[in-house]
């Protein structure tokens, strides 16, 4: 019986495992992919210190996950023209690009050091929290099951125990467009736009944007009104592209390495983040709406709270309930506050609009907010006129 079973090595799963196991705990992760996952690319305002601290790691483990420099450009439909903007932060405040796909990696590898187990290709079926936790999962065809004394939930939007035990709240559409994406491999896709980059591109309905994310993968994906009409994501996707020749040729080209993949509009919270023998860190515990995301913060923050939870459970001297309880009034705190961020960045955004292209996770954070002063700033020139109006342009294109 292992002391603790981690269920998803992202983020939120190796923070925890790698605190939990410098306390020589016997903790196993286990995941349902190979590793590690391609992941798209944040921004975060935590300032590296401060993530490196709350992870309980040195400054220098994970400051080359970490940059100061965002680009972002952006192009008009029936224009050969790009504006480019590049945003370079102050080191000691941030805000920062975040290489996800890195500071994954490197944060499991530091767990796997301090002797946590890490399993890929294992599917969970279900959670057993009757007596002795126990984990019932899938490994090459063959069924298993590993008890432990604390089972953790850190499966991101999949939601095991949340889906499991019934714990979502009723879910809140954020956001009326639909977002469909696809990974491809392809190196004159990749070529096209500068590394650390995001490019985004008008359509008639609202915009297409490319991430180089490798040397030879980038991720493509449509941002356009729902369409009650058309349910496959690939005929979403195929119809917005094709408005633009030199995407639609690139694409045609490329060999997609995902499925195209339709981002759920949904979000919800879960109505309870713990119980005997549980506890939901992550995602898992509600996940907020795919146009905005403060993923990394969740995760660091409710990994933090659960290893100090799961340190005093250690410790026959404290009541298990009182934990329990105050790890929940702590986790709904995080939460609400998330949630009136987010509806402060959608609703308001400082402009007193309604959803902006601005605010999509896609446009690094010190981006939107450069894009966010240009509504009340005096211009000039042509070129400064001409920036007011493409932002003024995506910002209608993106109304819900």
């Amino acid at each position: 019986m292992h002391d603790i079973i981690i269920m998803g090595s992202g983020l939120a799963g190796s923070c925890l495992a790698l605190q939990l196991g410098k306390m020589n705990l016997d903790v196993i992760l286990l995941e349902r992919n190979e590793y590690p996952a391609c992941h798209l690319p944040e921004t975060t305002t935590l300032n590296i210190e401060t993530v490196a601290n709350k992870i309980g790691v040195n400054y220098s483990d994970i400051a080359n996950c970490f940059s100061t420099q965002m680009i972002a450009s952006f192009q008009q439909k029936n224009s050969q023209e790009r504006m480019r903007i590049e945003h370079i932060t102050d080191p000691s405040k941030g805000p920062f690009r975040v290489d996800r796909s890195q500071l994954d990696s490197r944060i499991l590898a530091l767990a796997i050091e301090q002797g946590v187990q890490h399993n890929t290709g294992v599917n969970v079926q279900f959670c057993n929290l009757d007596e002795q936790p126990r984990v019932v999962f899938t490994e090459l065809g063959e069924t298993k099951s590993l008890s432990a004394k604390i089972i953790v939930d850190a499966t991101g939007k999949s939601a095991l125990l949340g889906n499991q035990l019934e714990l979502k709240s009723k879910p809140v559409l954020l956001d009326k467009r639909d977002l469909i994406f696809t990974h491809f491999q392809n190196y004159q896709f990749y070529a096209a736009l500068e590394k650390n980059s995001v490019h985004i591109i008008e359509t008639s309905s609202g915009y297409i944007f490319m991430l180089p994310l490798t040397d030879d993968r980038i991720s493509v994906g449509v941002v356009t009104p729902s369409n009650s009409k058309k349910s496959e994501a690939k005929e979403i996707f195929d119809d917005v592209v094709k408005e633009i020749p030199w995407i639609s040729n690139l694409v045609d080209s490329s060999d997609p390495v995902l499925p195209y993949i339709k981002a759920g509009s949904e979000s919800y919270t879960l109505r309870q983040s713990c119980g005997v023998g549980y506890f939901i860190v992550g995602e898992a515990l509600g996940f907020c709406d795919p146009f905005y995301s403060n993923g990394i913060e969740t995760s660091i923050d409710s990994a933090a709270l659960a290893c100090k939870a799961i340190t005093k459970l250690q410790n026959v001297e404290h009541s298990s309930e009182a934990i329990l309880a105050s790890y929940n009034t702590k986790i709904n705190a995080m939460q609400k506050n998330a949630e009136n961020l987010t509806r402060d960045w959608l609703t308001h955004n400082g402009l007193a609009i309604s959803t902006s292209v601005i605010a999509d996770p896609h446009i690094p954070y010190g981006i939107s907010h450069f894009l966010a002063s240009l509504t009340n700033t005096d211009f000039n020139t042509d070129a400064q006129k001409s920036m007011l109006q493409l932002r003024r342009k995506f910002d209608r294109q993106a109304r819900i």
